[in-house]
């Protein structure tokens, strides 16, 4: 079956969230044939409000009934970060398909077991990485891979994120499920995996509070990342640096790469080849939503039409690498990352 003639998916949406709300719903909407069939909520208050505003039937109370509705084929959880775990153990159990926010899971060893479960169950389980399905960012992989730089040497990331009010909740507030390092990082870390092709071996972070989140939750965290194949990238990730556009850097021998604007939801970003000082621009091709690219490659993918943008296995080693940064910006030491979550 090729991708064309792949058929859509029928979906529940596990939790009344923003992300789904303002991006999944359409994205899912936008590959032919998938449906979204209803809303999981634990308030059905807040459930029917959800289903009005955007257009669902179906608001379920529990997550029993929704997984037993045989309309539902996938879903996509959006709940707090704490409740992955258990929806997607139990979603595996019921035979649907994952995508799953990141992060996985608050524990590696979560993570693992949800994987496990997929595998197990004979289902897809990917992790909503979206922004590594950006054009400028998939373009800049694509000459990376074709050796318009030469070999890679250092990276640099900056993400700043200005938080709606909507969201300034539990991210904020929560000391074991909130935090700049799991919200954000998590996505910075796996955009470096994806484009560099190597995993992250080592981490020196540093964390801090500046009066953003609550007292115990960090706000902004900076670092180093030291990758297997001999990288060194910077990182700085935040809730309190809100006035510029976010960048991705890689610097080859032969040249670099800069994407500037990219991290964002919408469909953004302009990326400049670097030669001897001179920045040429390159066209990334059409500008097309992250999240529509993301939801078209995993319905493909539970089609048998190729892989998800990004696997559980990627959401096991960006999770592995944050958790990582956490510890050594604790101990103040450089930590080597855990490799739990390497696939038999």
């Amino acid at each position: 079956m090729s991708p064309d003639e792949s058929p859509g998916l029928g979906w529940a949406v596990l939790g009344a969230s923003w992300i789904a709300e303002a991006f999944v719903i359409d994205a899912i909407r936008s590959v032919p044939g998938s449906e979204v069939v209803g809303v999981y909520s634990t308030s059905a208050e807040r459930g029917r409000s959800y289903a009005e505003r955007t257009g669902v039937r179906e608001v379920w109370s529990s997550l029993e009934s929704a997984l037993a509705d045989q309309r539902v084929e996938a879903v996509f959880v959006g709940t707090r970060n704490e409740l992955h775990h258990d929806q997607v153990l139990a979603a595996a159990a019921a035979g649907r398909h994952i995508l799953c926010e990141k992060p996985l899971a608050l524990t590696a060893s979560d993570a693992i077991d949800m994987r496990d479960a997929a595998v197990a169950a004979g289902v897809v389980l990917a992790t909503n990485h979206a922004f590594r399905d950006q054009a400028p960012l998939r373009k800049m992989r694509e000459m990376i891979a074709a050796g318009t730089i030469g070999t890679p040497v250092a990276a640099r990331t900056f993400f700043g994120v200005t938080l709606i009010d909507r969201v300034k909740t539990w991210r904020l507030s929560d000391r074991v499920a909130g935090g700049v390092l799991l919200d954000v990082s998590v996505h910075t870390v796996d955009i470096l995996r994806h484009l560099l092709d190597s995993e992250v071996a080592a981490v020196q972070a540093m964390i801090g509070n500046q009066g953003v989140a609550a007292a115990g939750v960090e706000d902004i965290a900076t670092g180093t990342l030291l990758f297997e194949n001999g990288v060194l990238s910077n990182f700085h990730d935040s809730y309190t640096v809100n006035h510029v556009p976010s960048s991705v850097e890689v610097h080859g021998d032969a040249g670099s790469l800069v994407a500037t604007g990219v991290l964002s939801v919408h469909p953004a970003g302009d990326l400049r080849l670097m030669v001897d000082g001179v920045a040429h621009s390159v066209d990334s091709g059409p500008m097309i939503g992250p999240y529509m690219m993301t939801l078209r490659s995993f319905t493909y993918a539970v089609r048998g039409a190729g892989a998800p943008s990004a696997s559980a296995d990627d959401g096991i080693r960006s999770l592995e690498a944050v958790i990582a940064a956490h510890r050594s910006a604790s101990t103040g030491q450089m930590v080597q990352v855990a490799r739990l979550g390497e696939s038999a």
